[in-house]
């Protein structure tokens, strides 16, 4: 240490001074280069996080489109509701499937939840698939009856009211434990 201030001591002011700027150079050099470093290693955890929060909402977009088209499905089925549900289902599918599902890359929480979208959406898709076939037997035999000669009255929305109207008597005095059951298939129609 001594050597070094005896030699600093004997330097002239130049030397002093290039080189006091050149340690300050080396130091604002470092210090850019580190903060670049961890902007990057920011900016890349960031840019994972927005793609793994977009991937969610599209499968979700994607779910919500698929249960609109499957409820036309069922009110309507036409072939052409029977292929936009066809189009939504592959949506979803292929929404969910690109969901991040890297234990390591995601952590456990975010596992967990992504986990339970793709069990969930299994079970659904077994049940949903059960009622497509349900729906599609119905016009199936809609067509079979119709094809028979048996003539088939659509009622107006009103026609269906007056209905209701004169049969809820009956439904009252026959099946009176069943009315809660008769009002939540209302509620859903």
């Amino acid at each position: 240490m001594k050597a070094f201030k005896r030699a600093w001591l004997h330097f002239p002011i130049a030397k002093k001074t290039r080189s006091f700027t050149m340690l300050v150079i080396i130091v604002i050099a470092l210090a850019v280069i580190f903060n670049l470093i961890i902007n990057s290693l920011s900016l890349t955890s960031l840019g994972g996080m927005v793609r793994a929060a977009s991937a969610y909402t599209i499968a979700q977009e994607a779910m919500g489109e698929e249960v609109d088209a499957l409820t036309k499905y069922v009110r309507q089925p036409r072939p052409g509701s029977r292929q936009a549900l066809a189009r939504a289902i592959e949506k979803t599918e292929k929404a969910i499937s690109a969901l991040p599902s890297d234990y390591e890359d995601i952590g456990p929480e975010r596992y967990g939840r992504t986990w339970r979208v793709l069990n969930t959406y299994g079970e659904y898709a077994k049940y949903r698939d059960q009622i497509v076939t349900l729906t599609e037997r119905e016009e199936e035999s809609r067509k079979l009856v119709i094809s028979s000669g048996t003539e088939v009255i659509e009622f107006s929305d009103g026609d269906i009211e007056k209905l209701r109207e004169i049969v809820t008597p009956l439904y009252e005095q026959y099946c009176g434990e069943y009315m809660d059951l008769i009002e939540r298939i209302r509620a859903t129609e």
